[in-house]
């Protein structure tokens, strides 16, 4: 047991533990899906509003377009590409991701499928996608200068400790270690902040204090259930809402995030070596 989350119950995708996990960094629980009111940086704000009797998949498309298009121009100021990975738009045939064709070296972010259930897509598949590139985009930036402070090439597939199944569902996936660990939750603190700055500079959209902790305590919450389990999180699905008036710091959610990582390491007897390479 840790932090009172049942490690054996959540490594088995318990959703039960992953919102004790999202409680233990202060988030609200509701009973229904929060789809609809997770949104936290103001994105709809640059996508069109539904005209009066405009069908609700053309207007969906439409503000969808409209995201392309912002999304294109950005990364081509950056230098950047996108692929999309996941289900279809009807959320039917699989395509998985192919990092040996395109990855950080060919200058290409992978996102997941906008419009797929999984990704809050019913709700608003353009706001998904604004959000997704500029979290992606934010992550191939900050990837060099992550590494370069841990000594050595990181991962965010996998989980600590313990063998789980590829995505694709071939092959293993080999346990993560502490300093793994310890660098997905440096990498997506490093993300987070760079990602603030893409909205504001990029998209031309302030951020406030209260919505970057909102997106911030989501974020590394969401990253200590994929530590621990090795599988994403669907917050809106299991009825999770950020909370700012929770009483904690960003640095009090950074700093408790790695005690549990490092708690976690210590119970399952694992190296305690907190940097990729050395102690």
């Amino acid at each position: 047991m840790v932090h009172n989350i049942n490690l054996k119950e959540l490594q088995c995708g318990s959703e039960t533990e992953m919102r004790r996990v999202y409680e233990l960094f202060g988030c609200e629980l509701r009973e229904k899906p929060t789809f609809e009111y997770i949104q936290r940086y103001p994105l709809e704000q640059l996508l069109p509003s539904q005209e009066v009797d405009e069908d609700r998949m053309m207007f969906r498309n439409r503000a969808y377009n409209c995201a392309e298009r912002i999304v294109n121009r950005v990364l081509e100021v950056y230098g950047w590409r996108y692929r999309i990975f996941g289900p279809d738009i009807e959320n039917h045939r699989f395509t998985p991701a192919d990092f040996k064709v395109d990855n950080y070296e060919t200058r290409c972010i992978w996102i997941y499928q906008p419009y797929s259930p999984e990704a809050a897509g019913n709700e608003s598949p353009g706001y998904t996608f604004l959000w997704t590139v500029s979290h992606e985009l934010a992550h191939a930036l900050t990837n060099d200068e992550t590494t370069h402070l841990f000594g050595g090439q990181g991962r965010r597939q996998g989980a600590l400790g313990i063998e789980t199944i590829h995505p694709s569902g071939n092959g293993v996936v080999p346990p993560l270690s502490l300093a793994d660990a310890l660098r997905v939750l440096a990498w997506e603190d490093a993300t987070a902040r760079r990602q603030r700055l893409i909205v504001e500079q990029d998209y031309s959209l302030p951020v406030s204090g209260e919505d970057f902790f909102r997106e911030y305590q989501f974020n590394v919450a969401g990253s200590v259930i994929r530590i621990l389990c090795g599988d994403f999180a669907t917050p809106g699905k299991i009825g999770v809402l950020p909370r700012v008036d929770c009483g904690l710091s960003i640095d009090d959610l950074n700093e408790f995030a790695r005690n549990i990582c490092r708690s976690t390491a210590e119970e399952m007897n694992l190296s305690m070596k907190d940097r990729l390479g050395g102690q």
